[in-house]
């Protein structure tokens, strides 16, 4: 009834655009203003949105689900035609201010519905405003302080959508006469679509962020972190001290190398799919005398809490960002423990160090030296990102540093060459790694990004077999995280939990370890650390050692992994399923890994049971983490809440091209899309 009632007035609103009595509403200048800006732009970001959507597949648009999104989409974009409509109807005083006022907020709410739709293109969902802010710091495009960002953004337009036509009103008193019922029409039009809009849906399949309108969505979301306290209410308010991680000594103290896969998926690497062995040789070679783990996963899929997870054991903090790079980990880390037993210590990596604060963050691990983009000469190598250089950048760097050490040491080196938008080097060349068949382009690039990687890979040890150090050292190849392509409507990598995004490589190579495949049980990232000391001779202390899988175990045991978002995903995965909790995105998840390894049948339905006591499993993982870095962040800084923006430097610029290199590669310069890592 409403719905009719709103039709009608709109029908009503566009016979009095096109009247000319003795009083219009409108100025001439204003009809063409609603009537060939307004109406055709706000109708343009609705299609988009619809475009982008139905392009994704993983929201069907039809039946209820379509009627929910035109429902919301089509009155949120009624809503804002009439509150601009309102604004510049009747000439007073301030009629240019509030035309002014008019245009601009519908230019700004434009480009803002087109960035979010652009948002759910690039990565298959909407990023809270507070992420999309936090990435723009990150990539030194930000104006503003996250808190005056978000104020300005969520609380301040909001206010100002409420409050000017109010003040419109005022300014008008009672000297405008006649045209009440067509003033009546557009306000009672507005209202009715504001609440229209505003009811959530009631029943959808598919994403959240898909189907409300974008900014309604982010409001939504800023809703909900408006209580930022809500946990801690709930959380212990005991203070508890860093964790001091004690091993026993190593009789062959062998050297230790660390390398970070940049977003490697298991799946894409020969060493896991026999159709991809073109991609790795290398690595197909190295893994026959390795230990190689089959069924290996992130804790998130995100490098930066990865890597907090790899080096120190421990789960990161499932909190957005990266509170780790200033606030450090809870427990001593690897650097920390070998530094103790005599060994030197140095972090390469081909990115930027500014990207998230990477300086901060190594510098909690305990590692002594340390060397990013800035530090290394790139003259001579391309930029394969917005914020590195392909990883060749390295060698040299490296071996100046090994050729001074004299005691043993731990070297760790990050890669990120395969992170998106992959602009890959031709130093090695460029295939074509379809085997036949049809897939996008943007996977193409990507294998080729991983067959450059696996070149890097080569000539690195390689140097270490011309200094003489291979024989003497342990090497640890892992993935961050894995990355969609196309797959389960998501793109890159911080809010999926499937298999693509959160299975990785963990291959261990080096003096006295036994080749051998994996397969039993299932091993997460925290695994990591304890299991290298102990192939490296260490004795793990016995708060370590169920974390310790060298290949001797066989037990059933889960796993957990958690999005980089707040409050988004939590999953749990075994030897046979998987299950996934999507918190209020979208419905929950569960595979059967065994016979439906591509995650295409959600079984959460058929076994209520199950997943029941799944979901326990995972929200508890989920709250003892929440729980636990809130008892040591708090003994730090209590306020450690309102520091999010502390892992965001200030000298973070994007890195780009020279313009001889531009000029040279248009092809390359035109893969410009950007999203956080």
């Amino acid at each position: 009834m409403t719905g009719g009632v709103a039709l009608f007035q709109s029908h009503t609103l566009a016979k009095d655009l096109a009247t000319n009595d003795s009083q219009p509403l409108f100025r001439k200048a204003d009809r063409y203003l609603i009537g060939c800006l307004f109406f055709p732009l706000l109708g343009y970001l609705m299609f988009t949105k619809w475009a982008v959507v139905s392009q994704l597949g993983t929201t069907p648009l039809e039946g209820l689900n379509l009627a929910e999104f035109l429902r919301m989409h089509i009155f949120y974009y009624l809503m804002a035609f009439c509150w601009a409509a309102f604004l510049v109807m009747d000439s007073d005083k301030w009629h240019k201010t509030f035309r002014a006022v008019a245009i601009v907020t519908v230019l700004f709410f434009s480009a803002s519905d087109l960035a979010y739709s652009a948002s759910i293109q690039l990565t298959g969902v909407l990023a809270p405003f507070d992420v999309a802010y936090y990435a723009a710091l990150a990539l030194g495009t930000g104006v503003a302080s996250i808190p005056v960002a978000i104020a300005a953004t969520m609380v301040f337009i909001p206010l100002a959508f409420l409050l000017l036509p109010f003040l419109k009103y005022r300014s008008l008193g009672t000297r405008v006469a006649g045209n009440q019922r067509k003033r009546i029409g557009l306000a009672v039009t507005g209202v009715l679509s504001m609440f229209l809009a505003c009811a959530g849906p009631t029943t959808f399949e598919g994403e959240l962020s898909h189907i409300q309108p974008s900014y309604l969505y982010q409001l939504d979301k800023f809703q909900e972190k408006l209580d930022i306290s809500w946990h801690k209410k709930a959380l212990a308010d005991e203070v508890i001290p860093r964790k001091s991680i004690a091993v026993g000594e190593s009789g062959s103290r062998p050297n230790l190398v660390m390398i970070g896969l940049e977003s490697v998926r298991a799946m894409a690497a020969g060493v896991y799919n026999e159709q991809r062995r073109a991609v790795t040789p290398y690595l197909n070679e190295l893994s026959e005398n390795s230990l190689v783990f089959d069924r290996a996963y992130t804790v998130v899929p995100h490098t930066s809490k990865a890597l907090a997870a790899v080096n120190c054991g421990v789960d990161p903090f499932f909190r957005h960002p990266i509170f780790e790079s200033h606030l450090g980990m809870p427990q001593d880390c690897l650097a920390d423990i070998l530094r103790r037993s005599g060994y030197r210590t140095v972090f390469f990596q081909s990115p930027t160090e500014y990207f998230e604060n990477r300086r901060g963050l190594v510098n909690q691990f305990g590692f002594e030296d340390f060397f990013a983009a800035e530090q290394m000469p790139s003259e001579g190598f391309d930029l394969v990102n917005y914020f590195g250089y392909e990883d060749n950048v390295m060698l040299e760097p490296s071996k100046q540093w090994l050729q001074k050490q004299k005691e043993p040491f731990f070297a760790f080196y990050l890669t990120g060459t395969t992170h998106h938008p992959y602009w890959t080097p031709e130093r090695y060349g460029i295939r074509d790694f379809s085997n036949g068949e049809a897939i996008p382009d943007e996977e193409n690039q990507y294998l080729n990004a991983l067959y450059y990687l696996d070149h890097f890979i080569a000539d690195l040890i390689a140097q270490y077999k011309a200094l003489g150090l291979y024989e003497n050292t342990v090497f640890v190849l892992f993935g961050d995280h894995g990355e969609s392509i196309q797959s389960h409507g998501r793109h890159q990598h911080n809010v999926s939990m499937y298999e693509e995004t959160l299975r990785i490589p963990l291959i261990i190579h080096g003096p006295g370890i036994r080749a051998d495949r994996v397969t039993a049980p299932v091993v997460t990232q925290t695994d990591i650390m304890p299991t290298v000391l102990s192939l490296m001779g260490f004795q793990v202390p016995q708060s370590l050692s169920k974390q310790v899988v060298t290949g001797q175990q066989r037990q059933e045991r889960a796993v957990f992994a958690a999005c980089w978002y707040d409050d988004w995903c939590v999953a749990r995965v075994d030897q046979q399923f998987k299950y996934i909790y999507n918190f209020s995105e979208k419905p929950e998840e569960l595979y059967d890994l065994r016979q439906d390894p591509d995650e295409k049948t959600n079984l959460a339905s058929r076994h209520p049971e199950k997943v029941a006591a799944f979901r326990e499993q995972a929200l508890a993982f989920y709250r003892r983490n929440l729980e636990q870095y809130h008892q040591y962040y708090s003994g730090l800084e209590p306020d450690y809440w309102g520091m999010k923006a502390a892992t965001v430097s200030k000298k973070m610029r994007m890195l780009r091209r020279s313009e001889e290199d531009a000029g040279s590669q248009p092809a390359v310069l035109a893969r410009s899309n950007m999203q956080t890592e």
